[in-house]
């Protein structure tokens, strides 16, 4: 029996998983421990669903919660016009498609509510509770999936992530469902899964682009990594017994063909529909060459600006990009070519300064390891302050903890390439194709589950540290010592970050006509980051609500002295003036908003209005 427990172990199973003589001999035993395993997962299931719903009545209170905002917004938007009928679109993708198709399916089957799309993530971050757990268990055993399953049940950012109209949460399934399959296909080669593991990373590029990176990664996968013998069609009994692999012929071409067809067909047909509306073929969306340029120009600063002061917001994105590159070329251009041509000003940006470049390209990626959430519309911390979860969980467990636990891990547990050489792999490249852009805290939350199985072994392993050579155990310590310190460097501008989020619960409360609440947010925010002028513009719109309307001018005004370009402060300021009759300052204030935005219409219009006399 230490034989075959021996050679077992040297074929990778898991590290607390019963020898094959022992499953035999006590059968009863096994199944009991397994059935003591899978009540460890429903636990943490159960844990992992209650601290989400406790979140979601805590968040409540926020006025974002009823008063969608910026991508929310515009994702609900746009699944509401699939849901009505229009499944298949009129333009080509320019965001990724899949989150909206998400929620028109689910405004389908159960209403048209923000709760119903809350409480349908928060189902599914339950499930990614179990496939992390099941694929970490397959992986490093039955106590490093424990581990993992629970690290991710009380992980708080995710929490946090799983309940906002972003499709984050829905990633993060599909990441997980992901890895649950590759283990399974590690463990016991079938064509099946390996069709699954096609369609599932398909459906994740349409979630998540920068996905697309991983399309030939699980090729090399099956190819250098998962041994080659006849278990793999599913005709092994033993399907962890590999001793004949290196001799018989390869047998991976049969399971890569599976992959690849998986994957195409979920991505052929969105590029064919692609190339049906706008001639050109692409699988994903159009936008990579604007959000390239964003997050690589000479005033990048590793967080998303938009390419028009003021318009954060969906709905100028696509328009202002093709319109910026239309008036700089001189002609139309098709999706593809305004891509390219972003791509291309990013470049000319990065040869005139390679060493600028080089900096921001570091900062960015400390920025991703950080511990720091950076914010999108809602901000993390801003959550984390309302929500008693959030704030207790949060205060030891988040991503500053769990990147120096996964540099542990690395050093501890031994490697095999068909585990630790997958993750690797993924996390790298999901750490590049973040920094490559410009980072969100949504944007790298991939890369908790990648590097939970990781952590959740070294943990486990972490018993037998006192019986580790010296070299081993200070390498380990050393190296974790570091990844703590980097992952919670202070190199992120919170104090302005966290300002904006709090302009944003602002303009929450104005569109939900609560303007005495907006000017305390906007104040709040205003009182934070007294240099930014959006909160200051935000705020002279609820001033105007409660006809306040000098108040509204000097915050104008200061707007106006701290962003000159911000273009709907001008336009705001032209037709205050103008309804007060100073028609000069109005015609100034026109002329500015269309020097600003060339395409501003109503702009140009006025002016020709008024020095024709006409008044409105």
């Amino acid at each position: 029996m230490s034989k075959r427990s021996a050679k077992g172990r040297s074929n990778g199973g898991p590290e607390d998983t019963p020898p094959d003589s022992v499953v035999f001999a006590t059968g009863r035993s096994t199944r009991n421990l397994s059935a003591i395993w899978w009540a460890g997962i429903a636990v943490a299931c159960v844990l992992g669903f209650g601290l989400r719903l406790w979140h979601f009545v805590e968040a409540s209170q926020l006025p974002t919660a009823g008063q969608l905002l910026g991508d929310a917004l515009g994702y609900v938007q746009w699944s509401q016009q699939i849901a009505a009928g229009d499944w298949y679109g009129q333009q080509t993708f320019y965001q990724a498609p899949l989150y909206p198709y998400f929620l028109a399916i689910v405004s389908v089957v159960l209403g048209a509510s923000v709760a119903s799309f809350q409480i349908t993530q928060c189902l599914l971050d339950v499930a990614s509770i179990a496939f992390i757990g099941v694929a970490t268990r397959n992986w490093f055993g039955r106590r490093s999936g424990w581990i993992a399953a629970f690290g991710y049940a009380i992980y708080s950012p995710a929490i946090y992530y799983c309940l906002l109209i972003q499709k984050a949460g829905l990633a993060a399934f599909l990441l997980t469902l992901l890895l649950f399959l590759a283990s399974n296909l590690q463990r016991r080669p079938r064509l099946g899964t390996s069709l699954l593991l096609g369609v599932v990373l398909g459906l994740l590029v349409l979630t998540r682009e920068n996905s697309l990176l991983w399309i030939p990664l699980f090729p090399l996968w099956i190819l250098f990594a998962l041994p080659r013998s006849e278990g793999w069609l599913g005709n092994s009994d033993n399907p962890t017994d590999h001793t004949a692999a290196d001799s018989g012929p390869p047998k991976t071409w049969p399971v890569l063909l599976s992959y690849l067809v998986g994957l195409s067909l979920v991505l052929l047909p969105v590029a064919a529909r692609n190339a049906s509306l706008g001639g050109e073929w692409s699988p994903t969306t159009f936008q990579s060459g604007p959000n390239f340029y964003i997050g690589n120009s000479s005033s990048a600063n590793g967080i998303y600006v938009a390419l028009i002061p003021g318009h954060e917001t969906p709905e100028y994105e696509r328009a202002d990009a093709e319109n910026l590159a239309e008036q700089a070329t001189g002609h139309e251009l098709t999706p593809r070519q305004v891509s390219r041509f972003w791509f291309a000003k990013a470049w000319a940006d990065i040869r005139q300064s390679p060493g600028r470049w080089i900096k921001l390209m570091l900062l960015k990626t400390a920025m991703v390891i950080n511990a720091y959430e950076v914010p999108d519309v809602e901000s993390y911390s801003l959550h984390q302050a309302t929500s008693a979860p959030l704030r207790v969980l949060g205060t030891f467990w988040h991503f500053g903890t769990l990147f120096p636990l996964a540099i542990f891990g690395l050093f501890t547990i031994p490697w095999r390439r068909e585990k630790i050489g997958l993750l690797a792999m993924l996390i790298a490249s999901m750490v590049a194709a973040v920094a490559m852009f410009f980072i969100l805290g949504r944007y790298r939350l991939p890369l908790v589950p990648l590097m939970l199985p990781i952590a959740a072994a070294g943990l486990a392993q972490i018993r037998h540290i006192g019986t580790w050579p010296q070299p081993k155990r200070w390498t380990a310590l050393a190296a974790t010592a570091i990844g703590l310190v980097l992952a919670n460097a202070p190199i992120h501008q919170k104090q302005s970050l966290d300002a904006n989020a709090l302009a944003n619960m602002g303009v929450a409360a104005a569109q939900a006509g609560d303007f005495e609440i907006s000017i305390q947010w906007l104040t709040r925010s205003i009182q934070r980051e007294p240099d930014s002028p959006v909160p200051r513009y935000n705020l002279a719109g609820a001033y105007l609500m409660t006809n306040r309307t000098e108040q509204a001018i000097e915050q104008l005004q200061i707007a106006k002295q701290l962003d000159p370009n911000l273009v709907e402060v001008d336009r705001t300021l032209a037709e205050l003036m103008e309804q007060r009759g100073e028609i000069s300052l109005a015609l100034k204030h026109y002329a500015e908003a269309l020097r600003i935005d060339p395409s501003d219409a109503l702009a140009a219009a006025a002016i020709r209005r008024l020095q024709a006399g006409d008044q409105p």
